[in-house]
C-alpha cells in the first residue's frame, strides 16, 4: 500500500534509497536532513513523500515537490525501489 510517510517512516525511507542505490551510505545525512525538511516545513508548501508497504516491509518511495512559478508542475526529487523488487 503506498501512503504518504510519517516521522517513524524515515529510518525506512533511508534504508531503502541506500538499498535502491540512489544514494551511497555516507550520504544518509543528506536524506536525514531532507526528512527532517519535509516533516519541518516542506510537507505544509506542498512537498509530498510516499512509501510503498506491504507486509510490514518497505519496498519503494518517492518524494516529489511543487516546481516554483508554475500551476500543477511538480518536480520528482526521489524515487527507490529495493533492487529485489524492481523491473
Amino acid at each position: 500500500m503506498i501512503r504518504p510517510i510519517t516521522p517513524g517512516d524515515s529510518i525506512e525511507v533511508i534504508t531503502v534509497s541506500i538499498a535502491a542505490g540512489i544514494f551511497p551510505p555516507e550520504e544518509s545525512a543528506f536524506l536525514e536532513a531532507m526528512l527532517a525538511n519535509y516533516f519541518n516545513g516542506n510537507r505544509d508548501a506542498g512537498h509530498v513523500c510516499v512509501i510503498d508497504v506491504e507486509d510490514d516491509l518497505s519496498y519503494g518511495v518517492a518524494y516529489y515537490e511543487p516546481a516554483l512559478a508554475t500551476d500543477r508542475t511538480w518536480y520528482l526529487t526521489m524515487i527507490a525501489v529495493r533492487s529485489d523488487h524492481q523491473g
